[in-house]
């Protein structure tokens, strides 16, 4: 195939050259023949290529094959920059949310190993501190700083309970997924925890084979003044503590225990009712959230 080239620009050992498709194409001067046209001056040149067999275009189409299966695919990053959900605060814990991460592809794609997911978060005075989920709280800075990541982190995780925070006090936060096909981030999520005055971003749950009507009476009213929300389920996305009774329930008491949800006897409920204000749970808490 021929092709008409005009010269544009010598210089510095390299000439640009301009196509009869008006594209630049710019070579070593040695390219050239040996008599060096002028700028301005046309030259034709032959383009010869051969059609690739069909041996090399199995070969390059395995090694794409090879590629996608050791990397996987590339996710929706659109999806991801909206990935992250507020789901709840009290004054020294926030809920957040987001996607599996197989939500973030194409349903026959192949995913990607998901190494670790960190989240950052902004509002300490000593700045932003990093975290990662599956620990479900604020390392300190000296930890900060030897903070090893995971080989490979839970696709199907999709909250985080981050404790440690001070009341009144605002915090923003945000994700990032390390995986073998990037590194990705999510949008930020920014909130303000509510002073101690404030009980209604509580949410209980009572944890009780059976309670005794003047138990019912006592906890509805409480409740109601405090303006609480008490769950009627178990539901870890939404509690904040959980009150517990003579109950032997083991799958709850664990997933309290792994999540840091503070398991505490009644009495802790009615010093806040009494005082109208949120009381530390230390003097509270029962042994079988004690790890």
């Amino acid at each position: 195939m021929a092709s008409l080239l005009t010269v544009a620009k010598i210089e510095s050992g390299a000439v640009v050259l301009l196509t009869d498709d008006l594209r630049f194409v710019e070579l070593p001067i040695t390219f050239l023949p040996d008599s060096i046209p002028s700028v301005g001056d046309t030259f034709q040149i032959n383009i010869d290529g051969k059609e690739r067999t069909t041996d090399e275009k199995d070969q390059f189409k395995a090694l794409q094959e090879k590629i996608l299966l050791s990397f996987g695919s590339f996710p929706d990053v659109s999806k991801i920059e909206t990935a992250l959900e507020h789901q709840g605060t009290s004054h020294t814990t926030v809920l957040l949310s987001w996607p599996s991460w197989s939500v973030f592809f194409p349903k026959e794609a192949i995913l990607p190993k998901l190494y670790s997911i960190e989240c950052l978060v902004e509002g300490f005075e000593s700045g932003t501190r990093k975290i990662q989920p599956f620990n479900n709280a604020i390392h300190d800075e000296q930890r900060l700083s030897t903070l090893s990541l995971a080989d490979s982190a839970p696709i199907n995780q999709g909250f985080l309970r981050v404790t440690g925070l001070e009341p009144e006090h605002p915090y923003s936060f945000k994700l990032i997924f390390r995986s073998r096909s990037g590194t990705f981030t999510t949008n930020t999520v920014s909130v303000h925890t509510p002073p101690l005055s404030n009980l209604s971003c509580l949410t209980i749950f009572i944890l009780s084979k059976e309670l005794s009507e003047e138990d019912k009476a006592e906890i509805e009213i409480m409740v109601t003044e405090l303006k609480l929300t008490l769950l009627d389920t178990f539901d870890i996305n939404r509690v904040t503590h959980v009150i517990k009774f003579e109950c032997t329930e083991e799958t709850i008491t664990a997933i309290c225990r792994e999540h840091s949800i503070p398991m505490v006897s009644l009495d802790w409920l009615r010093s806040c009712h009494r005082d109208k204000i949120m009381h530390s749970v230390s003097q509270f808490s029962l042994p079988e959230t004690i790890q």
